[in-house]
């Protein structure tokens, strides 16, 4: 939202509430229904990459803002296979794999599996 109180045109941000607890200190939390489209592109937990389909891309108001080709989870998994089987140091394939993790972190796990 801007200084104005309306949406910008990526969407609401979070809803941060303070919650008191039992020991009296103040703790933060995060309403995830109210995620703004942005916030799939910058967590890495969120992000899926090019495998948002076309609706989630419109809901989420990112549409445009990723490549237009939509692929599916596995068709990433194989691209980034193919990608790690291209070094040969096992040091050049940890640095690849954790710059996919932190890139996203859904894709991480599906090329482990």
């Amino acid at each position: 939202m801007n200084q104005n109180g309306q949406m910008d045109r990526l969407g609401a941000r979070p809803l941060i509430r303070r919650q008191s607890c039992a020991q009296g200190t103040e703790s933060f939390s995060v309403v995830p229904s109210q995620v703004s489209g942005m916030d799939y592109l910058r967590d890495p937990k969120l992000f899926k990459g090019m495998a948002f389909s076309l609706e989630e891309r419109q809901t989420l108001g990112i549409h445009g803002l990723l490549p237009p080709r939509i692929k599916t989870q596995e068709e990433m998994a194989e691209h980034s296979m193919r990608n790690l089987r291209r070094f040969q140091d096992p040091l050049n394939k940890y640095m690849y794999m954790i710059e996919l993790l932190e890139r996203n972190e859904k894709l991480f796990y599906k090329v482990l599996s």
